[in-house]
């Protein structure tokens, strides 16, 4: 039977943030495979030596401090950062894929049609500094440029560095040139992104797209517009962060370099919900199908709308996009779809006949030949639950 080993988590769970919980819970999930593991719920660590001198500990999870690591280190404790803010950077560590999700960031924003770009990060942050990379060289390879602010609204929180926060996110969007794709590297500073567009009178997502990173529920689903964003796969980080303690405790060497956790998807809603298209009357038509998806709108309903014949609206459809205007209705239905499985309440039923399916038959046999499952277990994985 194996040893009983001592597990100090060091995880503030009375923060509400998603991440800090979702970590926990991979954690969790792995002590519950694990018998050998006693799990100590203790956020703030002060000694790592008991009252007879041994370790208190046999290993700790941690948002490692650079005093933590430093105890550590004396004490002979292995430890495992999860927090990509963390100071220690020579404790291993287990994180976000940050230069991932700042590439699929950009390959998102690109395929939608855009070519002005924009990144917001915090200062002197692992994450931040990751993403960017990700998303400028994806945006490098596609011969586009972006600008950037690095600015941490929760560094200080008083009021004066607020509204000097304020100020320079207004500079800033004064100085951009609409449409524009942005990434945003947690989804608080989106929101509080999006609150400063909307203040200067753009529009999300015709004239700004916004993507976060955390798929944090309350921050994302509302106020309008719902915030796309990365599920960066906590749990999974939790989980990863646990095995590689467990390889630490055993004696192995730990890694050079951090291991990083691929995002487990981007959850598209209404801030990338969008097209950008050069073609004055495809972007008009695409604006009309964005508005009437939920209806059961006919191909020439659209071409009456902007003034065109069928045939003429098929030749600039396949010429901007390479799909005709059915295939753009029925993925802008489905897409309408997903966001409201995930934030609304309404009966699969009723939300079917709501995005313009003609029954909650022919919905679920749509939904499954794009992705593989169900509505209901599409929205039960989606909410995280």
């Amino acid at each position: 039977m194996a040893e009983t080993r001592r597990v100090a988590v060091a995880i503030d769970l009375s923060s509400a943030w998603r991440h800090h919980h979702g970590v926990f819970a991979g954690i969790e999930r792995y002590a519950r495979e694990h018998a050998h593991w006693k799990r100590v719920y203790q956020p703030y660590i002060g000694t790592l030596l008991n009252g007879r001198g041994k370790k208190a500990y046999h290993g700790i999870i941690a948002r490692a401090t650079a005093e933590l690591a430093e105890q550590a280190a004396k004490a002979g404790v292995p430890v495992v950062n999860v927090w990509s803010g963390s100071p220690a950077r020579t404790v291993p560590s287990v994180l976000a894929d940050y230069e991932a999700c700042g590439r699929m960031a950009a390959e998102h924003l690109l395929q939608r049609g855009f070519r002005r770009f924009a990144f917001h990060g915090h200062v002197r942050h692992l994450g931040t500094s990751l993403a960017l990379a990700g998303f400028k060289g994806a945006l490098r390879a596609a011969k586009c440029r972006c600008t950037t602010l690095l600015a941490s609204p929760r560094r200080n929180e008083s009021a004066r560095y607020w509204e000097q926060y304020v100020v320079r996110l207004e500079r800033w969007i004064g100085g951009w040139k609409p449409p524009l794709g942005v990434f945003a590297i947690q989804d608080i500073i989106c929101r509080y992104l999006a609150n400063a567009c909307q203040n200067a009178g753009l529009r999300i997502p015709e004239d700004v797209a916004l993507i976060g990173l955390g798929n944090e529920p309350v921050i994302c689903n509302s106020p309008e517009p719902s915030l796309s964003s990365f599920d960066a796969g906590f749990d999974r980080i939790g989980y990863e962060a646990a095995a590689l303690l467990d390889r630490l405790m055993d004696g192995k060497a730990a890694p050079e370099t951090p291991i990083f956790v691929e995002p487990t998807e981007l959850v598209v809603r209404r801030s990338t919900d969008i097209y950008v298209v050069a073609d004055p009357l495809v972007a008009s038509a695409l604006l009309f199908i964005a508005n009437h998806s939920h209806e059961n709108i006919r191909v020439g309903a659209v071409a009456k709308h902007v003034h065109a014949t069928v045939r003429s609206l098929r030749r600039h459809f396949h010429a901007a996009l390479g799909r005709t205007r059915m295939e753009e209705i029925a993925r802008l239905r489905l897409e309408r779809a997903k966001r409201l499985l995930v934030e609304s309440d309404e009966p699969i039923k009723q939300l079917a006949s709501n995005c313009g399916y003609r029954d909650v038959k022919h919905f679920h046999k749509v939904f499954r030949a794009d992705e593989g499952t169900t509505p209901g277990e599409y929205c039960l994985r989606r909410r995280g639950k």
